[in-house]
């Protein structure tokens, strides 16, 4: 608007409130980090507190901090310090929360004006014996994810070794539900095993070379995503969690790992 209003020699008339008041707009910030608004009907409550320099509350697993206005109570991150945003409680105020229901605090759990973000940093780990018809692996992906508490909106790509590369269940999974597919060469695989970070089967060594396949092809592609270095200078200091272990179903196993996430802090237009 402010572009054509040069051009034109007019009046820009803005109405948007938050960028009247030049505050963080949280549908912006969540589109510049490629987060996917769930609930995008409370977001009003959010943009109005940022409006009103009111207290709000963001719940976020990452660093965060520096990035929000001083209204902002930032929680979650032993790295982020907790601001007073004000007298208001923790239930009288709206919150953000940056991550998946695994991590939801059950004090959000009762709240209604919560926004919920979700960023797309989650790698499904699989495994499965030679045949393995696509069917029965699309019914344990659905049902794995269902347990997990993660929408496979949010999973960025499915993992396994180079042995199972052309397996028609895993290719026709991953292409079903537009999922990149990452194989994991041995030496990846094998560099968490002596961490104690996996478990180690002598019996899935003999067969495939690697003392684990899902868990361990989860953890290499969530600590190998790629991360923009000016964005995250800090790489040394966040490291892939893994979620869910190793579960097994009949022919195959599943395993559920996260990347650590970084934040670009909005920056005014001109």
């Amino acid at each position: 608007a402010q572009a054509l209003a040069k051009i034109c020699h007019g009046q820009a008339v803005i109405t948007t409130g938050t960028d009247v008041e030049h505050t963080l707009a949280f549908d912006v910030f969540a589109k510049k980090n490629q987060l996917r608004i769930e609930n995008i009907a409370v977001l009003k409550y959010i943009s109005a507190a940022m409006i009103e320099k009111a207290p709000a509350g963001l719940w976020c697993p990452w660093p965060a901090d520096g990035l929000f206005p001083s209204n902002v109570q930032i929680q979650g991150n032993k790295n982020c310090a907790s601001r007073d945003g004000g007298s208001e409680t923790p239930g009288d105020m709206p919150w953000v929360f940056i991550g998946h229901d695994y991590d939801v605090p059950e004090a959000l759990k009762t709240m209604d004006r919560v926004l919920y973000l979700r960023p797309k940093n989650l790698y499904v780990g699989v495994g499965c014996k030679r045949g393995t018809a696509f069917e029965a692996m699309e019914a344990a992906f659905s049902d794995f994810l269902r347990a997990s508490q993660v929408n496979v909106q949010d999973v960025a790509g499915l993992c396994t070794i180079e042995l199972k590369k052309d397996e028609p269940a895993i290719v026709s999974l991953a292409k079903k539900y537009c999922l990149e597919l990452k194989i994991i060469d041995h030496e990846q695989t094998r560099a968490s095993e002596p961490a104690g970070a996996v478990q180690v089967s002598e019996f899935v060594r003999s067969v495939t070379q690697v003392g684990s396949v899902c868990e361990a092809c989860a953890l290499a592609a969530a600590q190998n995503a790629e991360k923009d270095p000016a964005q995250a200078p800090d790489l040394s200091m966040q490291k892939a969690r893994k979620i869910r272990g190793k579960t097994i179903y009949p022919g195959m196993t599943f395993a559920l790992a996260e990347a650590p996430v970084f934040f670009q802090g909005l920056k005014e237009e001109t």
